[in-house]
């Protein structure tokens, strides 16, 4: 394989969601091609190489081969994408991917990452500060943070990051007695979240939505009426006891229910079994999407 045939490869490949396992080897021996013509190069010549260093540790990731991955983040970051392979780095040594942790490294990649401009970065560092995880432990440090990337990203169009940030300063203005700022940081939170979550979902971002309804319900729980107005997300807290609800989407109309088991709730929707609110919420899907890709299009939640 020579760099043009690799490069036709990336290309085609690249940009398909699902590979077939023949489809991933030849993707990854067409990285291989395009590290080996390159990774030599001067990095201000050339950045074709550090990326598919980038590329290649990406699909290691999602492999969980996460010795080769961070080998590859390596690579890229010592050949000119630092600002690329940074925090992947650190997420790496933090959560011990390789099977076990070194929050040193993870303490220099995230600092790196964060001077680079990576809002998530300082959240990774903050959360280092409050548990002692290298650093002592040391509460104003990880407000000064939050605070910081509050102040980073409040107003910026894009959601990333938001609910993560948001929900963490609504905890720390509920530790400090200001019940109604937190309830409205929290509103925000869910708010960003849900609109992050219409592009992309992962487990942590769930753990995360569930947490923010969570901490809202013990604050306004005492406050709902019969009129109360509600949504997706809050099925987090109201599927908690059995009961039975209807709403819609463009297709018609849905039903869903929890069933208190031996083991647990459970939850039925739409006919199929669920063995918990989490796995609804990840395995749920309408017409082939996820809940969380729709969310804008369900309404009439009611109560049965």
């Amino acid at each position: 394989m020579d760099s043009y045939e690799a490069y036709q490869i990336t290309k085609e490949y690249q940009a398909k969601s699902v590979l077939e396992p023949d489809e991933e080897f030849m993707l990854i021996e067409a990285y291989l091609c395009i590290i080996n013509a390159y990774k030599d190069v001067d990095p201000d010549d050339e950045i074709d190489g550090y990326v598919a260093m980038y590329n290649l540790a990406s699909l290691y990731k999602r492999r969980g081969e996460y010795d080769l991955a961070l080998k590859y983040f390596k690579m890229c970051y010592e050949h000119g994408g630092g600002s690329l392979a940074e925090m992947e780095i650190a997420d790496i040594y933090y959560y011990g991917l390789t099977g076990h942790t070194d929050y040193e490294q993870a303490f220099r990649f995230y600092t790196a990452a964060a001077e680079s401009g990576f809002p998530k970065a300082k959240l990774c560092l903050a959360d280092m500060y409050r548990n002692g995880q290298f650093v002592d432990e040391d509460e104003e440090k990880y407000r000064e943070l939050v605070f910081d990337v509050y102040d980073q990203i409040w107003d910026s169009p894009v959601p990333d990051y938001k609910g993560e940030t948001f929900f963490k300063a609504a905890e720390i203005y509920l530790e400090a007695g200001f019940e109604e700022d937190c309830l409205d940081l929290l509103l925000d939170a869910q708010d960003a979240l849900a609109e992050q979550m219409l592009t992309y979902t992962n487990d942590s971002d769930l753990d995360l939505m569930k947490k923010i309804i969570e901490l809202q319900y013990e604050l306004i729980e005492p406050k709902i009426d019969k009129n109360w107005d509600f949504q997706l997300y809050d099925l987090y807290h109201i599927l908690k006891k059995p009961v039975s609800i209807e709403f819609s989407s463009s297709t018609g109309k849905h039903y869903v229910s929890s069933v208190l088991e031996p083991s647990g709730i459970t939850v039925e929707f739409d006919g199929k079994w669920f063995r918990s609110i989490n796995d609804f919420f990840r395995r749920a899907v309408i017409d082939g999407e996820r809940l969380p890709a729709v969310n804008q299009d369900l309404l009439d939640f009611r109560i049965l």
